[in-house]
């Protein structure tokens, strides 16, 4: 296409970028890539860089898409939810939660995807508060799903409120293998192995 007179926009470079994630070449891909959005003038469009933040973060180059985030002087949602998925897929769990933080005193709304990541980075850092805050959140905005629901009884496990995953456990509509082994594990994280057994025979 670069050979003809057929210019890219933005939806085709985006498009490109997004193909190369999780492909194996895809480390070499995206300083290439980025190249060419320079280029072609894409760099102020935060569409295309979302998906290069996203790409550098997918291929392990945490520091360049934290470059290019800062770079960045009109942020929007799409692109902090996009840094915030980044820090918690290289397990840089509170620089997630701080840029989570900066993103809602903005007034910006996360997506489910990156409410879910939150909650694995409050899991990870066994920060009870901060994981009933985002709690919180799912409820006022309705992002419950089996994966929320399984890390939200991981961390009320892990900081010792087991009655509380219990509770969110009770609370939802569907009990499948993943949310009944996350509540197994929580009884016997908190030496309630009796609870445990007992569940287990149950369901």
């Amino acid at each position: 296409m670069l050979g003809t007179r057929i210019m890219p926009n933005c939806f085709t470079l985006t498009s490109v970028v997004n193909a190369c994630v999780g492909e194996n070449g895809v480390v070499d891909c995206c300083p290439s890539l980025h190249v060419h959005v320079v280029k072609r003038g894409f760099d102020t469009s935060n569409f295309v860089i979302s998906s290069l933040v996203d790409c550098y973060a997918s291929c392990g180059r945490i520091d360049d898409a934290v470059l290019l985030f800062n770079e960045t002087s009109e942020k929007d949602t799409v692109i902090y939810n996009t840094m915030i998925s980044g820090y918690c897929r290289n397990l840089y769990n509170e620089d997630a939660l701080k840029l989570f933080v900066e993103m809602r005193g903005k007034n910006m709304s996360p997506t489910d995807h990156t409410v879910s990541s939150i909650l694995s980075a409050c899991s990870r850092l066994a920060v009870l508060v901060e994981g009933k805050q985002v709690h919180s959140l799912v409820i006022k905005m309705g992002f419950e799903n089996v994966f929320v629901d399984s890390t939200l009884i991981n961390i009320y496990s892990k900081g010792g409120d087991i009655d509380e995953a219990r509770r969110v456990l009770d609370q939802t509509s569907w009990k499948n293998t993943v949310l009944l082994t996350s509540m197994i594990m929580g009884y016997a994280q908190c030496g309630r192995g009796l609870e445990a057994l007992g569940f287990l025979i149950i369901y």
